[in-house]
């Protein structure tokens, strides 16, 4: 009973769309949790054939052309600018199966996907039947990782107060659990933010005996209690009333 299903590859994501009924929620969520997780990667060709197409169309664009005249420009050593979305003529007529494989199981990962929804669900079941369908999926420990935005980007502020939330010298994250129980020597966490790119960078002084790796360690602790929202809600609060006041 699906409809609009679709997908579209762009800069930052492939996107996979559907519309379904709301008392066929399960059944989706068992089907596209399968193909997640164990695509069968068939009709290879058929479907190299009609993204050539769409090459072959892009070239008579002239917007197409002027935008990727301009990424190439503007990002001459970033995949923005280094290829296409759509890739190559060279890349089209020769292929790699394997280099597609690799791809598939470097990328489509629960630790680099989202999943999102709207419509009429409750969403605690919704949640619960994500959880059992899609909480199987093993993430990619290696998966590459990027840089933050620049200076003017969404980023800039998330960072900002994401190294608030874990240094703050009085009760973040890493204040708490880390400096205040002496377990450091020191420790700390800032933003560094640039034109074009930023960075969020977490540091910690070893005591005598202790190796870098325990250090390490200790640090990706506290900012994996970060990402699972493992800190009082106050804490939130009282980093950006700190913000607002400066």
């Amino acid at each position: 009973g699906a409809a609009g299903t679709n997908a579209f590859t762009s800069y930052d994501m492939t996107v996979y769309t559907e519309e379904i009924p709301s008392n066929q929620i399960d059944n989706w969520a068992k089907i596209q949790s399968d193909r997640f997780a164990n695509a069968v990667i068939r009709g290879f060709h058929t479907e190299l054939e009609t993204v050539y197409e769409e090459y072959n169309m892009s070239l008579t664009s002239d917007s197409r052309k002027m935008l990727d005249s301009l990424m190439v420009a503007l990002y001459p050593h970033h995949p923005y600018g280094m290829h296409t979305v759509l890739g190559t003529q060279e890349d089209l007529k020769n292929p790699s199966i394997t280099n597609i494989k690799n791809y598939y199981k470097t990328y489509y990962v629960p630790n680099n996907m989202a999943i999102c929804l709207s419509g009429d669900f409750d969403p605690d079941r919704m949640i619960a039947t994500i959880d059992k369908y899609f909480g199987g999926l093993k993430p990619n420990p290696e998966l590459p990782e990027w840089r933050t935005g620049g200076a003017s980007s969404e980023d800039a502020d998330m960072i900002q107060l994401v190294s608030s939330l874990l240094s703050n010298g009085k009760c973040g994250l890493l204040d708490v659990d880390i400096q205040q129980q002496q377990k450091m020597l020191g420790v700390g966490a800032e933003d560094l933010q640039l034109a074009d790119y930023g960075m969020m960078v977490a540091i910690g002084y070893p005591k005598p005996g202790q190796t870098l790796e325990e250090a390490r360690d200790m640090l990706l602790d506290e900012i994996g209690k970060l990402r699972a929202g493992d800190f009082d809600e106050e804490l939130l609060a009282s980093t950006i009333a700190n913000y607002k006041r400066g």
